[in-house]
């Protein structure tokens, strides 16, 4: 018996902040120290390479996935700011594939 439940399998395009394997939430890159946010990566994913809930443990990235399912990823920011502002760029190239049907 597994303890993941797999969200449906989606070609929609979306910008994902991952530290340690898990793909974080909100509140959590919010507890961050600017540090912590240097080691995690932004990235645009979709379909296999989007996060898997698992039941015990919240949003983990897969280990294998399709390699057309991550187009972009970047880490090492230097500040909040700068994390930030690359996230929500990650967010509107996220947006405008979709929109591009892509």
């Amino acid at each position: 018996m597994t303890t993941e439940t797999a969200p449906p399998k989606v070609n929609t395009w979306t910008a994902v902040a991952v530290h340690e394997g898990y793909a974080l939430y909100p509140y959590e890159i919010a507890d961050l120290t600017e540090e912590e946010l240097y080691d995690v990566r932004i990235q645009i994913v979709r379909g296999s390479a989007a996060p898997v809930e698992h039941v015990d443990d919240g949003p983990r990235m897969p280990g294998v996935y399709d390699g057309e399912d991550l187009i972009f990823e970047v880490s090492d920011a230097e500040s909040r700011e700068e994390f930030e502002r690359r996230f929500t760029q990650a967010s509107a190239m996220a947006d405008g594939l979709n929109r591009a049907g892509l």
